[in-house]
């Protein structure tokens, strides 16, 4: 069981990733151009490597002291294109720094999808009404489970415990009965799903989608028809049923593993 602190140094380690990711064109092509520019400086005019990286930078530009290299051909085209190269290194850089701040906003879509990618073996739990807060509360505090959260609530309805928890736990505001939503949240590699939704047949459906994409996946859902329920797990691969009499938090906690429902 991962500790507390475990968790929020993963959650910082995740963000610092996501922005890195959100840079990845830009140093990419920032480390190919000074490349061919400081091979070309070292071989060509005999330049040490400290050198030919310092002038390769001034040439991005405009801003080299070395003398035009009138008469050979391969330079002088580095000279023309260098300073075109760095208006497009620049250009892309400001587009990049514009892509982590909006990564690092933990209210846009781009920040949960990005963290959700970075999961495994977590707990997806579908609907944050009453008993789905109360339950996604628990396994934080006791459980220290990744969790990661789709709901199609809107910010403004949102309970304000959950906005308290937000910024840790991603939420895929979509539709779970869609195939891209639960790849959104990473279902391929989950361990466990809590279907949390006040519709029997939404659970349901969610259900044998998130089945037939990941196979391995348990599957816990909240059904108010308990005699359905039973038919649903046993012809349809549900693996828990818990019904809305009697429902409580710690028995949706408890079913996420098989090994703990002898506890219940």
């Amino acid at each position: 069981m991962k500790s507390r602190y475990r968790r929020i140094l993963l959650v910082y380690w995740n963000e610092v990733w996501i922005r890195l990711k959100a840079l990845k064109i830009f140093l990419i092509l920032l480390f190919t151009v000074l490349t061919v520019g400081t091979t070309s400086l070292m071989y060509i005019l005999g330049l040490s490597f400290p050198r030919a990286v310092y002038e390769s930078v001034r040439l991005l530009f405009f801003a080299s002291d070395l003398p035009y290299p009138e008469g050979d051909v391969y330079l002088e085209i580095l000279w023309m294109l260098f300073p075109l190269l760095g208006i497009m290194v620049i250009g892309d850089g400001l587009a990049s720094i514009g892509k982590v701040l909006k990564y690092g906003d933990h209210k846009t879509e781009e920040w949960n999808r990005e963290m959700a990618k970075l999961m495994k073996n977590h707990v997806i739990l579908v609907g944050v009404g009453n008993v789905g807060l109360k339950v996604l509360r628990q396994i934080i505090e006791e459980k220290n489970e990744d969790v990661v959260v789709i709901d199609e609530q809107d910010e403004s309805g949102r309970d304000e415990e959950f906005q308290s928890m937000e910024h840790d736990i991603p939420l895929i505001q979509r539709d779970a009965t869609q195939e891209k939503t639960l790849e959104m949240a990473g279902v391929e590699h989950a361990r466990t799903l809590l279907l949390m939704v006040d519709d029997d047949l939404v659970n349901l459906k969610i259900a044998l989608l998130a089945k037939k994409m990941n196979p391995k996946l348990r599957v816990v859902a909240r059904m108010f028809d308990l005699k359905f329920g039973e038919q649903v797990k046993e012809h349809l691969g549900v693996d828990e049923v818990i019904s809305t009499s009697s429902i409580a938090a710690p028995r949706f906690v408890a079913a996420i593993d098989p090994v703990e429902k002898k506890n219940i």
